[in-house]
């Protein structure tokens, strides 16, 4: 059975962007679903559970970051994910 891929954009709200802190949330948020979730910012993508990887993006605030989820709990990775950027994204504050 071929499963669809969910994809959603999410705005980085971070000052900073998407430094260590939101990346090592994102990416705890990922690990805890069976479902592979990627990352995508411009034409390059990483795996969601390297905090390396999300890092290597260089996202900068303000930037749009694609969201893939695809698997048996595509749909509640992506909620959870969703919830975190609804949230900060593990930011301590936003610094304008």
């Amino acid at each position: 059975m071929t499963q669809e891929t969910l994809t959603q954009e999410f705005m980085v709200p971070d000052a900073l962007g998407l430094h260590i802190r939101p990346a090592a949330t994102l990416a705890r948020t990922a690990r805890q679903y069976r479902a592979q979730v990627a990352v995508r910012y411009e034409e390059r993508e990483a795996n969601a559970e390297s905090v390396l990887g999300i890092l290597t993006l260089g996202v900068p605030r303000g930037a749009a970051l694609t969201v893939l989820a695809n698997g048996e709990d595509a749909a509640e990775a992506m909620a959870a994910i969703e919830r975190m950027f609804a949230a900060g994204a593990g930011s301590e504050s936003e610094c304008n």
